[in-house]
């Protein structure tokens, strides 16, 4: 009988240890969710949509990202690049524009990763180097996968560069 009663003492005890250990993780857990912060590379206009570079950074990664606007219109993002330490390395970013300016495409100066996103501009899916994905609402996603896959290639007669914007890099 004395095993049995150490026994359930024992389980009983763990338990006791494991929720006092539960306040501290979920305490640690949101210092990392509300560790998030945006940095704007820049922005420029096509015609009546506003497109913008930034970095969001949260926890211990950070998302290279395409912000797009319609006129008045919410922002939507694009993830190009993702890093998990919290830092995006040294890069120019080139924001391409179809001549008929409803096509753009962001190149990088990353020697393999030249093109990291291709945009219909008023479209609601961009292909980038996860996929062919649909606008996100936040630049903060929970879950981000996928593969490489093609872009379209532009003509460098039927396009031009609208803005080069240049990060240092993290460190």
């Amino acid at each position: 009988m004395r095993k049995p009663a150490l026994k359930v003492l024992s389980v009983l005890l763990g338990l006791a240890w494991l929720a006092g250990l539960s306040p501290g993780l979920a305490a640690g857990q949101a210092v990392i969710e509300g560790d998030r912060s945006v940095r704007d590379l820049g922005s420029v206009q096509v015609d009546d949509a506003s497109v913008r570079l930034l970095i969001a950074y949260s926890g211990d990664s950070a998302l290279l990202e395409l912000a797009v606007a319609k006129s008045g219109g919410p922002e939507r993002y694009i993830p190009m690049f993702g890093s998990t330490y919290r830092g995006i390395p040294s890069v120019t970013l080139n924001v391409i524009v179809s001549k008929s300016k409803d096509q753009l495409w962001v190149q990088s100066s990353w020697p393999d990763s030249t093109v990291l996103a291709y945009y219909r501009l008023g479209a609601d899916t961009a292909t980038t180097p996860f996929g062919t994905m649909g606008l996100l609402d936040t630049p903060f996603p929970k879950l981000l996968s996928g593969g490489p896959q093609g872009f379209p290639q532009f003509d460098p007669s039927g396009v031009w560069t609208l803005a080069s914007f240049y990060h240092p890099g993290d460190e």
